[in-house]
Formats: structure tokens, sequence, C-alpha cells
């Protein structure tokens, strides 16, 4: 699965953004890096944090007040929406929350079609398994 941090590590030499601040890579690779807006601190309450979530392969983040997306970052769990950005919140970051079992949602997406390969906060090890399954055409 694809996450901000891949993209960033790759792309080191052209975004002065590194792997643990793939967060703002985001935002430089969008072209709209801005050190006032980026430099801001994170909302403190947990109440105002995202969960992170697999569409088509890639590890998404969601604004929960425009509904925009961009790609969430394993190593730098931070969300700044280019389009609203976080208004609602102070402008400050949110945080995101990933899945305790990251390891184990890829591995049970990765043989997917890429069209396939999503995964939503809920969703169990022994759903992904049955999905599989269902979808390999062992099970009717």
């Amino acid at each position: 699965m694809q996450d901000a941090s891949a993209y960033a590590v790759k792309a080191r030499r052209a975004h002065t953004a590194s792997a643990d601040r793939g967060a703002e890579w985001v935002h430089e690779f969008l072209g709209i890096a801005s050190h006032a807006q980026l430099a801001v601190d994170t909302n403190p309450d947990p109440e105002t944090a995202i969960q992170a979530y697999v569409n088509e392969g890639r590890w998404i983040a969601e604004c929960p007040d425009c509904k925009n997306a961009q790609l969430a970052c394993k190593t730098d769990p931070r969300f700044l929406c280019d389009n609203c950005g976080n208004v609602a919140v102070g402008k400050l970051w949110r945080t995101v929350v990933w899945p305790a079992n990251v390891t184990g949602i890829e591995s049970m997406l990765e043989n997917r079609p890429l069209v396939n390969q999503n995964w939503v906060p809920g969703e169990t090890g022994p759903q992904l398994g049955i999905d599989n399954l269902m979808n390999m055409g062992t099970i009717q």
C-alpha cells in the first residue's frame, strides 16, 4: 500500500520535506506549500482526530468538514486539508489515527486488484479474509 512517506522518500531530491514530515510533502507535491500554513501546531483534542483508510491501494486521510481527501502518511500522522485549511479546528493540523494492524491489513489486500484494495476502520481481518475468499469464487 502506498502512503505519503513512500512518495516523499522517492521524491526527496525534488521536494524538501523528509519522510518523517511526509504530511507536509503532500502539500509540496500539490504545489501549495506555505511555511506559515505548515508550521502550525496539531490540535490536541482527540475529538478532532481522523482515521486513515485504504482506497484503491492508497492510505487516505479525509477531511470531515469538506470531504476533501489526500494521502495519509505513516511516518507523519497529521492532516491539514488543502481545501478548507482545517478552519473548523482553528486551522491546526488534525491527528491521523492509524489502525494497530497496518501490516495485517496490507497483507490481506495486496493480492487483490488495485481497484479492490480497500479497507475502512472497523473492518476486521476475518472480514477481509472472507471478502478475499468470496471474490476468488471459493465461497458462494
